[in-house]
């Protein structure tokens, strides 16, 4: 199976939410996703979900993805990424979807990319996915979704904004 991960994802799958679950939180919406974790583990189902399939990411997803850790993601989360990437065969982007040009890059990136490769897109974004399918897109894209329950990046544990300078 040929997947295409997108941001959601990859912050998914190194969060340090859904590897620590006995962190805690300042920021009520960030607890709630640990208790969440705690009671229902995201990893397991994801490691499952990944056996022996290919992990396709674009150059912009991944691009923006490292930015994102990078600069608001813990030291752990920084490394999950790093060694999370190892995993990952990387694609060139395709933006040139019809019925998609009015969508952010990333956006169309992700899927423009999966229907010219025939990769199934593996979300956390339910809103995205809505966006996609909406009918005035005019578009039957024929592209296959997997959901699953998204996470945000723990970052230093307070819900305070501590943006790293990166090169």
């Amino acid at each position: 199976m040929n997947y295409l991960l997108d941001i959601t994802s990859i912050i998914t799958f190194i969060s340090g939410i859904t590897n620590t679950p006995e962190i805690n939180h300042q920021v009520p919406k960030t607890q709630e996703q640990i208790e969440e974790e705690r009671h229902d583990p995201t990893i397991p189902k994801l490691e499952k979900l990944f056996k022996d399939c290919n992990l396709h990411v674009t150059k912009l997803i991944l691009d923006k993805t490292e930015k994102m850790v990078n600069g608001m993601g813990s030291e752990d989360e920084i490394k999950r990424l790093n060694e999370f990437k190892s995993r990952f065969i990387i694609v060139d982007d395709v933006l040139d979807i019809e019925g998609l040009d009015h969508m952010e890059d990333f956006k169309r990136t992700l899927f423009g990319t999966a229907k010219k490769n025939n990769f199934t897109v593996v979300t956390g974004n339910a809103i995205m996915v809505g966006q996609v399918n909406a009918k005035e897109t005019n578009q039957n894209l024929d592209i296959n979704v997997i959901l699953h329950m998204s996470r945000c990046l723990y970052g230093n544990g307070t819900g305070k904004k501590s943006y790293k300078q990166t090169t």
